[in-house]
């Protein structure tokens, strides 16, 4: 997978994934790919059906100081379901497409009812529960949260990784 992404070991290890770029092998055994850019286009649509194929690949993407999240899984080149959250368009916003699992019913419901319970305390603090929809059905599949520090292996650094080439810049929307 790392050929493919153009990317390889540094031989640096690192215990939180908190450098550009870093991987490591999840307890639950799904490869984990870090990267702290928002858009980074190995990760875009084009480049998730290419990894896709003959596997499932889930993409989680957040940007936490505009409230904004994703999470898709593709399966065999094809995209298979994706849901994400931003705030700006709405407390309550969620817009998903495809078969979304079973669970993430219950993940909204839960989470849903999260946010009418502390709206309905008036907390001048405004908190953003459905933000964490998308990153909980995908956590669900893989077992792993951003913001959770024993999602991975506790102990198991992080391999950090680096380009093999130059990267293809994202362009703006």
């Amino acid at each position: 997978m790392l050929t493919e992404l153009s990317l390889r070991r540094t031989g640096e290890r690192v215990e939180l994934p908190n450098t550009e770029t870093v991987t490591t092998i999840l307890p639950s055994g799904w490869v984990f790919i870090w990267t702290d850019h928002f858009d980074e286009p190995l990760f875009l649509q084009p480049a998730l059906a290419s990894l896709s194929r003959g596997c499932e690949v889930i993409s989680v993407k957040i940007e936490e100081h505009i409230m904004y999240s994703s999470a898709e899984l593709w399966r065999d080149g094809d995209q298979a379901w994706f849901v994400s959250h931003h705030l700006e368009r709405g407390l309550l916003d969620l817009t998903s497409v495809g078969d979304l699992p079973a669970f993430f019913a219950e993940i909204k419901a839960d989470y849903v009812m999260r946010q009418a319970k502390y709206d309905a305390k008036n907390d001048p603090l405004k908190v953003d529960f459905i933000f964490d929809v998308p990153i909980e059905t995908a956590a669900r599949i893989a077992g792993f949260r951003h913001d959770v520090g024993d999602s991975a292996d506790k102990g198991a650094p992080y391999d950090v990784l680096e380009a093999t080439q130059p990267r293809p810049v994202a362009t703006p929307l």
